[in-house]
């Protein structure tokens, strides 16, 4: 990508580009705060549903323009902030508190009581504080959106039987109604990897 210059300092990492922004770091230039890059290699690998090109055949200029004006498809990004001290004693932050997370074991509000404490001890500066808090607390949205991949799936099998039907008074914020209430069997939920004799004996098998 383009050289760095000697009062700017790029990054394509979001999420580093996300704090430095909230802790206060200002933009080269506060118009165009990042670039976008494409490229034959990028758009080559913008795909449909079924894993064909959009863009086979296409010259590259026109095949950009459809890419990030029409279908918003986004290119390699580099964010472009100014060179100052804050910046740099940020960056040792983030670095610090990103390795400090790959190795720690325990809970993230035990990191974030740590980190106060530090502050409140003088032991470490409001603005590298903030920052390692925003480093905390998006990594592990990120990791959180991410746990249900460690757990087993459960099936909900619907559970034989007719769906009936009575009247009910119901309350509504518009005071009370006489409406319709549906009782369904309902499910019966099992891992998806439960043994066949389970299965038989829910009786889903």
């Amino acid at each position: 990508m383009n050289k760095q210059k000697p009062n700017q300092f790029k990054t394509g990492n979001a999420l580093l580009a996300y704090c430095l922004y909230l802790s206060g770091v200002p933009f080269a230039d506060p118009k165009r705060p990042c670039m976008v890059f494409y490229s034959d290699k990028i758009i080559q690998k913008f795909v449909n549903g079924t894993g064909q090109p959009f863009y086979k055949d296409w010259k590259l200029d026109a095949a950009v323009e459809d890419a990030w004006k029409k279908r918003k498809l986004r290119g390699h990004i580099e964010y472009v902030f100014q060179q100052t001290p804050l910046l740099k004693k940020l960056l040792r932050a983030y670095k610090a508190q990103s390795e400090q997370l790959e190795k720690a074991e325990g809970y993230a509000h035990e990191v974030v009581a740590g980190l106060m404490k530090e502050q409140a001890e003088g032991r470490m500066d409001a603005e590298v504080v903030f920052l390692r808090l925003l480093c905390v607390g998006l990594k592990m949205r990120l990791s959180f959106m991410d746990v249900w991949e460690n757990v087993e799936p459960i099936i909900l099998y619907a559970r034989e039987g007719p769906v009936r039907q009575h009247k009910e008074v119901i309350q509504t914020k518009h005071g009370q109604r006489e409406a319709l209430v549906y009782d369904h069997p309902g499910y019966v939920g099992v891992s998806l990897y439960a043994s066949k004799e389970t299965k038989e004996r829910l009786g889903v098998a």
